[in-house]
């Protein structure tokens, strides 16, 4: 008899710490499925200088961004007008968490791109949790690209 209360109460203990342990990675999935989670927030519009740019020639556009956290992602940079749209490769974003300010990267224009008006668009995909994936959209400033002068 002493012995069957103690193989219940061993039975008890293991079914409230299964539980528990079920209780709280449960927890933890519809914490991760449901939690509002921004990653990149742009302060500012995407300045592209020079505003006429030629083709084969190169612009240079300036970020002022804030990354909210430490995930790693990709970014995939289109050039885009009414007329065509040229998309670059998908490059990883490992910039680390913080405010940047003044960050400027130098784009060359493609040789296919017509003369038009052009914006770059990009998106960034950030994998923030095993179920969970974040995407961020934003563009650039406007501006010309020209024939290349001979």
């Amino acid at each position: 008899m002493i012995q069957e209360k103690q193989q219940n109460r061993w039975l008890s203990w293991t079914l409230y710490i299964s539980l528990g342990v079920v209780g709280i990675g449960l927890a933890t999935v519809l914490y991760w499925l449901n939690a509002p989670q921004d990653v990149l927030k742009i302060n500012e519009p995407i300045t592209v200088r020079p505003a006429h740019a030629q083709r084969e020639g190169a612009v240079v556009l300036n970020f002022n961004f804030c990354k909210l956290t430490n995930s790693q992602g990709t970014v995939e940079r289109r050039l885009v007008s009414d007329k065509t749209e040229t998309i670059s490769s998908k490059r990883p974003d490992n910039t680390l968490w913080g405010c940047h300010e003044n960050v400027e990267v130098g784009v060359s224009i493609p040789a296919q791109a017509v003369p038009d008006t052009y914006h770059f668009e990009y998106t960034a995909e950030y994998r923030v949790n095993p179920f969970k994936t974040i995407v961020e959209e934003f563009r650039s400033e406007e501006f010309t690209v020209t024939d290349k002068q001979l």
